[in-house]
């Protein structure tokens, strides 16, 4: 039997309150512990076993989880220590176990959490096309995706998610270069309608053909990140095919430390919402809001004509 626990003083003075004397359902979850960092939570479980308990109990109740709160680096079995009874998760990123992550560490836990929203997996180079056939078939509600710098994602694998995923709404391609333009193509017609923001940054197989059926059909299409596709805009007319842009290139590295190329041109071009003229001739309907990052050459203004913000930098 656990001994009782005293207050730092000394002995336990006559009508004292123990912290784990309060409800662990009504107060402690959700008024204490999840104001806790994950950190401190998973050194407050070595102080007894009725904090362990207690934690445990917090972990199997999580809706978001961020392995960079426990640290930089996370072992293979803390991690399974950490999500084996969580069931709830509805925001999951894994970004730091990029090292070692396979799909035998992934699957279980999609497998338990169908609810999942958002997923975070940029630089999980270990995974395969198996991992994101069970995101899409298991997780029908997923609306954020990051696939950063994962050089196993290819055409096969974009079109499951395409298909099985309605309501994604956010994906970062970034330097998925097996991705040609004809699965970008497909992912533009089967959830064009609802993507907000697409980064396909860092593929030089990426071309025109992929931003004009983008533009055709993702009327809420918002963020749109093209730095590094070296194909695009020889032939695009952008003026016309996004007609109200935002244009940046971006140096910052991923999570895995792999360096990006060193952009042709730095600047931002940046589209205050309700400001902007109307579209040209010929505009395709519904890209008011659009802002796309791409790396043109020599930029000197705005493709649309919005107002400059911030012209090219050093």
């Amino acid at each position: 039997m656990e001994p009782p626990m005293e207050p730092s003083g000394g002995e336990q003075e006559p009508g004292a309150v123990r912290l784990l004397d309060l409800p662990w359902e009504d107060v402690l979850l959700p008024h204490v512990l999840n104001w806790v960092p994950l950190r401190q939570l998973l050194r407050l479980q070595r102080v007894s076993r009725a904090f362990r308990a207690l934690v445990q109990l917090h972990l199997a109740r999580l809706r978001r989880f961020d392995a960079a709160q426990v640290g930089p680096q996370i072992p293979r079995a803390a991690l399974a220590r950490l999500l084996r009874d969580a069931e709830g998760l509805q925001e999951l990123a894994l970004d730091p176990c990029h090292e070692w992550l396979s799909d035998d560490d992934l699957v279980p836990v999609l497998a338990r959490n169908p609810q999942l929203r958002s997923v975070a997996l940029a630089c999980c180079g270990q995974l395969s096309r198996r991992a994101l056939g069970a995101l899409a078939e298991g997780c029908p509600r997923l609306q954020r995706l990051s696939l950063a710098h994962c050089d196993w994602v290819d055409g096969l694998a974009l079109r499951g998610l395409a298909d099985r995923c309605p309501a994604l709404e956010e994906l970062d391609l970034t330097a998925c270069r097996q991705l040609k333009d004809e699965a970008i193509v497909y992912l533009a017609q089967r959830r064009g309608p609802s993507l907000r923001s697409l980064s396909l940054a860092v593929n030089a197989n990426v071309g025109d053909t992929a931003v004009q059926e983008l533009a055709r059909n993702c009327p809420k299409l918002e963020h749109l990140d093209l730095t590094g596709c070296l194909r695009v805009g020889s032939d695009a007319d952008f003026g016309r095919v996004l007609p109200v842009a935002a244009v940046t290139a971006s140096a910052a590295l991923p999570p895995c430390g792999r360096a990006q190329p060193e952009p042709l041109a730095e600047a931002w071009c940046g589209h205050r919402r309700g400001t902007a003229p109307a579209p040209g001739p010929g505009a395709t309907p519904g890209h008011g809001r659009l802002r796309t990052l791409c790396q043109p050459a020599g930029l000197t203004d705005c493709p649309s004509g919005a107002q400059l913000d911030c012209v090219v930098g050093a």
